[in-house]
């Protein structure tokens, strides 16, 4: 098994399509409202990978994990996004974000999606981010072991993420962009706006 991990092309869309929606209808079943999951379709998904590919927002970074010419991966990453003007701080304005990761059902635990987050890492730390946040819903257990394994560390942080009009409460996790150096330090106890 050969896993590469690349910036995306546009010939890309259908699959990034494909694994943003089965890896959601896998890792968020009974996590998330379960109409928002079947309502997911992957002509309105490639018509917004499309998009976001063809004019992405300054700063942003999109990488895959391509295995023998199948994208089974994928993150998204750039400046962190505060929720508010309590949230823009000096630290949070030198601060990266994770805005997504996620790989193939199939995929999982072949290596691609720690490949595609040490990429992403890597990318931000080279844009000038020390440090970056991600949020993950608080009740995904298995997801939020997975990157307490990748150095990640909740901070206090707590946000609701609304689907269907229902809140999903999620936990921000931290760390720095490098594994030579040191911990964070901690946003405290601040909330995060929803990142969907």
């Amino acid at each position: 098994m050969n896993i590469m991990v690349r910036a995306p092309r546009l010939s890309d869309v259908e699959q990034l399509a494909v694994v943003n929606i089965e890896t959601w209808q896998h890792a968020y079943t009974g996590l998330v409202v379960q109409e928002r999951l079947d309502a997911m379709d992957i002509e309105e998904y490639s018509d917004r990978w499309r998009s976001n590919l063809t004019d992405p927002p300054e700063g942003r970074i999109f990488l895959v994990a391509e295995e023998d010419t199948e994208v089974v991966a994928y993150a998204i990453g750039g400046p962190y996004r505060p929720q508010d003007e309590d949230d823009e701080t000096p630290e949070t304005a030198r601060m990266g974000e994770v805005y997504a990761l996620y790989a193939h059902p199939r995929s999982q635990g072949t290596g691609a999606g720690k490949a595609v987050h040490d990429a992403l890492l890597e990318r931000l730390a080279d844009a000038g981010y020390d440090e970056a946040a991600l949020w993950v819903l608080r009740d995904n257990d298995k997801t939020r072991a997975w990157y307490r394994r990748q150095g990640w560390r909740e901070d206090g942080g707590t946000s609701n993420w609304v689907a269907h009009d229902v809140p999903h409460p999620e936990v921000r996790l931290r760390r720095r962009t490098s594994d030579d150096a040191d911990e964070p330090t901690g946003l405290g106890d601040r909330a995060r706006g929803p990142l969907r």
